[in-house]
């Protein structure tokens, strides 16, 4: 396989990135990040180590480029901060409850925004092979600018199982219901999706076309990266290839349906 194009957008310390760069493969990563205050330092030495193979972007992708207001940005070492305001109504765990500050949550910092079309023109790539969106409640958001500007060929997004307001942590609709909607209008692909730890959210993996979205994750690494190694086993979505839908408007029905999404998540996964 030729040299890969990949998009980290939301890349947070540059792991999933720095793992692709560890195995010497030809790739060119663009990664986006906001928070340069947490993770900055970081990031330049990783583009120091790699700089013809990593090439960082210090602001976040909006619906228009400019200033914009990041929530609870110090909060869990930053891996929670957000152009989205942080759910009230959202009932923590008992982790969750302990190790975050509440008052926090709605503290926020000035954070340069660039549109979708904005970043294309200034970092000069005309085609993705893969695109990762972790956006903290943008991701749907960002992927339909991607998706109307831009030839991508494989996609993970974050989305949450349901639109309970007890259980996503932000506000907005970045949830199944409306990704199969997305699905459905881009006739996309669903290749796999990979669970959060507590079953809350879903890392959905989408392609154009099926068998080359599996190639790209497959030469990638995918599976063994840090990111996604530890939920990979655990198989909601496997290698299935959707038929207008079917599947994905299926699953979003019955979550609908089921008054407890996450309890049903969890049966599902039992099943397989």
């Amino acid at each position: 396989m030729s040299e890969l194009i990949v998009v980290d957008v939301g890349c947070a310390i540059g792991e999933f990135s720095e793992f692709i760069l560890k195995s010497g493969l030809k790739v060119k990563i663009y990664a986006l990040e906001p928070n340069v205050n947490l993770f900055g330092e970081k990031l330049s030495k990783i583009k120091l180590r790699y700089p013809s193979k990593f090439y960082f972007f210090p602001y976040a992708l909006g619906k228009s480029s400019g200033k914009a207001l990041m929530y609870g940005t110090s909060q869990l070492n930053g891996q929670i901060g957000s152009l989205k305001k942080f759910n009230a109504h959202k009932k923590w765990d008992d982790y969750l409850d302990t190790h975050l500050s509440k008052d926090e949550l709605s503290s926020a910092i000035t954070i340069d925004t660039k549109s979708v079309s904005d970043f294309l023109l200034i970092s000069g790539v005309k085609e993705i092979d893969f695109l990762k969106i972790d956006a903290q409640g943008s991701d749907i958001d960002i992927l339909e600018q991607f998706l109307l500007k831009q030839n991508v060929r494989c996609i993970v997004l974050e989305v949450n199982v349901s639109s309970n307001q007890y259980e996503n942590i932000y506000e907005g609709d970045n949830n199944l219901s409306r990704l199969s909607k997305i699905i459905a209008k881009y006739d996309l692909d669903i290749i796999k999706i990979v669970p959060n730890r507590d079953f809350t959210e879903l890392n959905v993996f989408l392609a154009r076309n099926f068998q080359i979205g599996l190639k790209i994750i497959e030469a990638l690494k995918i599976s063994f990266n840090p990111v996604f190694r530890q939920g990979w086993s655990v198989n909601v979505v496997s290698n299935i290839k959707t038929e207008k839908l079917s599947l994905a408007r299926t699953l979003t029905r019955l979550l609908q349906l089921l008054f407890h999404p996450v309890r049903t998540i969890k049966m599902l996964i039992s099943l397989i």
